[in-house]
Parts: structure tokens; sequence; C-alpha cells
């Protein structure tokens, strides 16, 4: 699903607590890591943010429970709602920002991750410019 500027936007809930008849917890669900993911980088850096916030004591924003392409721009930013990144070269951008991940990665790791991940876009997007 696309915005009015083209950027993608989450239609599904990130996080489902699944409960059982007597209304206790019986798991979570992670609903925002796909196939194209390393499903053991996404679990650590999720686990990485939830102790982040714990330490920090954030608390959790409000559930939404309506499709976010259905609201206008100012009604997302008062919800807090922001937009997927719209390329890989954005997304490194902002895990190049983030200090929670990076530092769960490790210096080493996080270096050699962004480095190939860019390599590869860069990759895709000549051998894809080319055929066009």
């Amino acid at each position: 699903m696309h915005s009015s500027v083209g950027a993608s936007i989450i239609k599904r809930p990130l996080f489902r607590v699944v409960v059982d008849r007597d209304q206790g917890i019986r798991h979570f669900e992670l609903k925002t890591v796909d196939a194209s993911s390393n499903p053991y980088l996404a679990f650590g850096a999720t686990i990485a943010a939830g102790f982040d916030g714990i330490e920090r004591c954030l608390e959790l924003s409000a559930p939404i429970q309506l499709d976010p392409s259905s609201l206008s721009p100012s009604e997302r930013e008062e919800l807090n709602i922001s937009p997927l990144p719209s390329c890989a070269s954005d997304a490194l951008g902002i895990l190049e920002s983030d200090d929670v991940i990076l530092a769960a990665l490790g210096k080493e790791l996080a270096r050699a991750y962004v480095g190939v991940k860019r390599q590869s876009w860069q990759h895709w997007k000549v051998s894809h410019l080319s055929k066009k």
C-alpha cells in the first residue's frame, strides 16, 4: 500500500498479544519481520529495542485499530505513525543513525552488515536500471 507521498505504510499491527479465554497472555506475535529479513538479526534488534525501552522507562503508545493509510498526513503525525523507508538505502541510513541497534550488533558486525547491504543495493540499482 502506498500513501500519497509514495512511501509504504504498515497496514497491520506490528505486535500482537494473544490471550486465552481467561484473558491470560498466551503468546506474542511479532508482525514486522518477513521472509526478506534475517530472522536472527531482526529478533535480536527487537529484543535490544525492548530492553532499551525498559531501561529508559518508555511507555507503550496506545494500539491503533485502523488502517493508517486511510488517515490524513496530519492524523498520522498526531498518532506518531511514520512511513516506512522507501528504499534499501533509506533503511540503511536509518539503521546507521540508531545507536541502540548498532550497539546491539556490535561495531564490527554493524559495519560489515551495512557495507554488504549498501553494495547489494548498488548492484541491484545498476542491474535494474540498465534493463530499462
